[in-house]
């Protein structure tokens, strides 16, 4: 798969993260903490919400549903909108990294050391996994497996990974893929 790459942007608008939007289109992460959707060319750009302020995480939910952290009331708060950033609905608290599945069912998120599963509408999450400071999590593309990194033994402990079946939300290790040091 090889292919080339052009500038989008250019100019004073700092954009410092970027993931696949609904229906082609690009989210963005701007001027520190701005959500901003544009055409995969760089046009049509637009703030989402005014109100809203990004930290972490964004991703769509097919042409369905966009999911987000924002900062309000000094919590990191998970977020479901329509598309367009309109009807804004409140998923969870103190959330600090998420995903939304292939299929845009459901949410993966990260509060705390505690990985949960959420449906996408919302209703008591599930506990996937407990996790390490600084781990990291991912849905798989067919939206079938969750991997994620952990630590393990002792007196140094070391990092490894994880793969997990995401209907599975034990948190029991199916298999360990890799030490990752």
């Amino acid at each position: 798969m090889g292919g080339t790459s052009s500038q989008i942007t250019s100019g004073e608008t700092p954009d410092d993260a970027v993931a696949p939007g609904p229906s082609g289109k690009l989210l963005v992460h701007s001027r520190g903490s701005d959500l901003v959707m544009m055409n995969a060319d760089g046009g049509q750009r637009t703030l989402l919400r005014p109100d809203i302020r990004n930290f972490n995480s964004m991703s769509s939910c097919g042409d369905r549903y966009l999911v987000f952290d924002s900062y309000e009331g000094n919590k990191l708060r998970l977020l479901r909108t329509d598309p367009d950033g309109s009807n804004p609905v409140r998923l969870s608290d103190d959330v600090s990294v998420s995903d939304c599945s292939a299929d845009g069912e459901w949410v993966l998120y990260r509060s705390g050391n505690k990985m949960y599963r959420l449906s996408i509408e919302g209703g008591a999450p599930a506990e996937v996994a407990g996790l390490t400071a600084g781990g990291t999590e991912a849905i798989s593309p067919d939206g079938k497996w969750i991997a994620y990194t952990y630590q393990e033994g002792s007196p140094v402990p070391a990092p490894k990974m994880a793969v997990i079946p995401a209907c599975d939300c034990t948190g029991r290790p199916i298999r360990r893929a890799f030490n990752t040091s």
